[in-house]
């Protein structure tokens, strides 16, 4: 006479479980692989190049548009702020201004632009992200919140902020026209 079966044998109990976690770990790494592909940050597309006509902008105004959904300032540099830049105040008097010695040359000259009378910067203070105007800075633009302030070239020379502020690509596609964003090729182009 044969016992009466007691259900699934232990080595067949485990071999399900086996194959069900497989599966399960299978599944989880699928899911892993699909949500990196949406939100990789090497994964997504390049932002798209904005233009912007220089001839709406008189000298002496600035306008803040958006890039990469970022704000980024375009500022038509009067005289009198070509002439401040030039002499690099306040400048002189705060040792906190510096540039990265990688960045390029138009980065890291005195105004920081490809062309003296245009500015060009990601408008958002360093410190706190809140973004920043010409209207709050005595001699450049500041940070309504944290009091920090850049000179006309966006460089920090006082307030918490760390960093000066970030200078986008850009480039000028002809003499009426700014566009900010990589060039075709990712690169920089343009007049320097």
């Amino acid at each position: 006479m044969s016992a009466p079966d007691a259900g699934p044998s232990r080595r067949s109990l485990l071999s399900n479980l086996t194959i069900a976690l497989g599966a399960l770990g299978v599944g989880g790494i699928g899911w892993i692989l699909v949500r990196s592909s949406d939100d990789g940050p090497g994964l997504k597309p390049a932002p798209e190049d904005v233009r912007f006509s220089l001839s709406s902008l008189p000298k002496g105004r600035q306008v803040v548009i958006k890039w990469a959904g970022r704000p980024v300032l375009i500022a038509h540099r009067s005289n009198a702020d070509v002439d401040a830049v030039a002499s690099d105040k306040p400048a002189q008097q705060h040792p906190r201004i510096a540039d990265d010695p990688s960045a390029p040359d138009y980065k890291r000259n005195r105004g920081r632009s490809l062309k003296t009378d245009w500015f060009v910067a990601e408008a958002s203070c360093t410190y706190d992200a809140i973004p920043v105007d010409k209207t709050v800075g005595d001699q450049g633009f500041g940070c309504p919140r944290c009091g920090s302030r850049y000179d006309l070239a966006g460089r920090v020379y006082d307030g918490p902020a760390p960093r000066n502020l970030a200078i986008p690509p850009y480039h000028f596609d002809g003499p009426d026209t700014l566009v900010i964003g990589l060039g075709p090729l990712g690169e920089m182009g343009g007049v320097i």
